[in-house]
């Protein structure tokens, strides 16, 4: 993904939100002041969605570049069901506020790579707001689930 090319744009889009959390104007802020670099948006692994490229088989697409493309295609999806498959532009195209409730590690990906992808297909609308929070922690340790350093619900509902 040529991240390079969207540094500026997404700068200057970046500067004009006054209503995000300042955390993430300056998390953000901080990524494109020190500049974007391209990044590849496939993997050699088995799992995942395959590249759909003839000669590209084994690779599959990464997981931080095809889950935020799911916000679109799930309401193209969404639309097609109801039997109106161009009811998915009052959201995308209209005057629409989308907002991404997350924690601190997923906001370059609301802020950076998925506005990026949005600019770069035209005519969509930028995420509103991306209300994101610090880190949550235990005992002051990060919460991290592949650490088993969480809060495990049926520990919580015990």
């Amino acid at each position: 993904m040529k991240l390079t090319a969207f540094n500026e744009p997404l700068l200057n889009w970046v500067k004009e939100q006054n209503s995000w959390r300042l955390n993430v104007t300056n998390f953000t802020t901080r990524y494109l002041e020190d500049g974007l670099r391209d990044r590849a948006i496939t993997r050699d692994i088995e799992w995942g969605i395959p590249v759909p490229v003839k000669g590209y088989e084994q690779k599959r697409l990464y997981v931080w570049f095809e889950a935020v493309i799911g916000y679109l295609s799930a309401t193209k999806e969404w639309a097609q069901s109801t039997g109106d498959p161009e009811k998915w532009r009052d959201f995308w195209q209209k005057d629409c506020h989308s907002y991404y409730f997350m924690g601190k590690d997923n906001i370059a990906f609301h802020t950076i790579i998925w506005p990026a992808m949005l600019m770069g297909y035209g005519g969509l609308n930028l995420p509103f707001d991306v209300p994101a929070n610090e880190f949550m922690t235990i005992e002051g340790k990060k919460i991290s689930t592949s650490r088993n350093w969480a809060v495990w619900m049926p520990d919580y509902f015990k």
